[in-house]
């Protein structure tokens, strides 16, 4: 199965919604540690938490402004551990589904990081 059918399907099953990058021009998944899987030829992806526009969003965008990787960034801030919980069970039924399917993940035939896979299309190992 592909990897973004399982992205669409594995949080409706967790009561999550899957929205796009709600800031695409600021190019994170190029700057997160999956691309140097990118780099080596592994079909990588980035799943991360958000808000949807209009609620919680610009709560978000200020924390990454003030908070994020400074040093007022520890562990005594509040965490919604409802949402924590369905996140990393979405991302374990991810795993899961990827270790045990009969075919390794590969790129998309229109992908522009397929051109860092080995042979120009798979992976470089499962």
């Amino acid at each position: 199965m592909r990897l973004e059918r399982l992205l669409t399907l594995l949080p409706l099953l967790c009561s999550l919604t899957v929205q796009p990058d709600p800031e695409p021009l600021r190019n994170v998944f190029i700057r997160s540690d999956q691309y140097n899987f990118i780099r080596q030829g592994i079909p990588s992806l980035m799943v991360d938490i958000g808000a949807p526009a209009g609620s919680e969003a610009q709560l978000l965008r200020q924390w990454r402004a003030t908070r994020y990787h400074a040093p007022s960034d520890d562990a005594q801030q509040p965490v919604n551990l409802a949402a924590a919980g369905s996140f990393e069970e979405v991302i374990e039924r991810l795993v899961l589904a990827i270790a045990d399917a009969a075919v390794a993940p590969h790129w998309k035939s229109d992908s522009f990081f397929r051109r860092f896979a080995a042979d120009g299309s798979q992976s470089t190992g499962r």
